[in-house]
């Protein structure tokens, strides 16, 4: 399965691979303020106001307990635990819908772009979360100032300092050390790892979308390799726990649910971290996959899913924009972890499928 997330993640890795010290090196006589006296003790000094770090905190527990009250497949005793908190009271309201309820570009953007980052991120939350009164609305606001102080002083430099790159090294920090704190707010176990990955991608879309702005208004041009240098620093992989968490959390940002797995993963990594051939490795993993039949059909079951749950998010967006009030089992069987592919598991679980999709 195709995905322009992962096809981005391409153009990164063959943009690092054609310079690989230069892509990730910065050169302490470019940046301004700086600690230590050779390159093994270099460090730029960055502080992160407790006001600021104070946003990230919030947006990220704001997302966490959203998800955790507003999907129907959450257990009662998960969701009674969760409305008592402190901060349940002044979550924005949220309207059952799989694609955008409203907003301007960026915010629609955004909310179309969730389902494809993880299921359980429907347009109805990420709209209310992003929007006007949601606490991932004043994280965006945060971002685009951040970034377009950036690029005044960068200019100021003659963009000899990278200040941009520095504010997205930053940024990444302080979106893992926020996230760290989110288990209290999700369901117990097996669902915290599911909603944890879409708590986390909701984050990361939260930062593409203020990086994004900020970038357009400084009126930079699409093709800048800043502008790769900056989305490595911002990869949601580190901020999704990783191959394992994106895996285990669900998300969908790459195409397929990965949690067949990937063979031989290490030595693929490994090779290509050192500048070995993608394409190389492509056909290794293809010959692995041929030669174990159980992972082959695992992995052909994973692409089947995927393929049918974006021409089910289709057909939910078209329903509802046609006004059908029929479909909440449908937003279900898309936002619940594993639903979809328990519901093509047999010909029998695809017959009742097809009968419940005619309906």
């Amino acid at each position: 399965m195709s995905s322009p997330l992962a096809a981005r993640r391409l153009e990164i890795h063959a943009a690092a691979r054609r310079d690989p010290a230069g892509f990730v090196r910065i050169d302490p006589a470019s940046v301004r303020f700086h600690l230590g006296t050779s390159l093994a003790d270099f460090a730029v000094p960055i502080r992160i106001a407790p006001d600021a770090r104070a946003v990230f905190q919030g947006a990220a527990a704001e997302i966490a307990l959203l998800l955790g009250t507003q999907h129907p497949f959450v257990p009662e005793d998960d969701r009674d635990r969760l409305i008592v908190h402190e901060d349940y009271a002044r979550l924005p309201a949220v309207e059952p819908l799989y694609g955008p309820s409203t907003g301007g570009p960026d915010l629609r953007g955004a909310a179309q772009l969730a389902s494809l980052v993880h299921p359980a991120l429907t347009g109805g939350i990420v709209t209310a979360w992003l929007g006007r009164g949601g606490r991932g609305n004043g994280l965006v606001t945060l971002l685009i100032a951040l970034w377009r102080r950036a690029f005044e002083e960068m200019a100021e430099t003659g963009e000899r300092e990278a200040t941009p790159l520095l504010v997205a090294l930053a940024v990444s920090a302080e979106l893992q050390a926020a996230e760290a704190g989110l288990r209290d707010l999700l369901p117990g176990p097996p669902l915290d790892r599911y909603l944890r990955g879409a708590a986390q991608g909701a984050l990361w879309i939260a930062v593409r979308t203020g990086l994004a702005r900020a970038w357009r208004d400084a009126g930079r041009r699409a093709g800048d390799p800043l502008l790769l240098r900056i989305e490595a620093a911002l990869a949601p992989g580190p901020l999704l726990g990783g191959r394992a968490g994106v895996a285990a959390g669900g998300a969908t940002l790459y195409g397929c649910d990965l949690s067949p797995g990937i063979p031989h993963a290490e030595d693929v990594v490994a090779r290509l971290a050192q500048g070995g051939d993608p394409e190389a490795a492509q056909s290794d993993l293809v010959q692995a996959l041929g030669a174990d039949d159980d992972l082959a059909r695992r992995a052909e079951h994973a692409v089947a899913v995927s393929a049918l749950r974006e021409l089910l998010g289709s057909a939910i967006a078209a329903a509802e924009a046609a006004g059908d009030p029929h479909i909440e089992p449908l937003r279900t069987l898309f936002c619940a972890p594993g639903a979809l592919g328990t519901a093509v598991a047999g010909d029998e679980e695809r017959k009742a499928l097809a009968r419940d999709l005619a309906k």
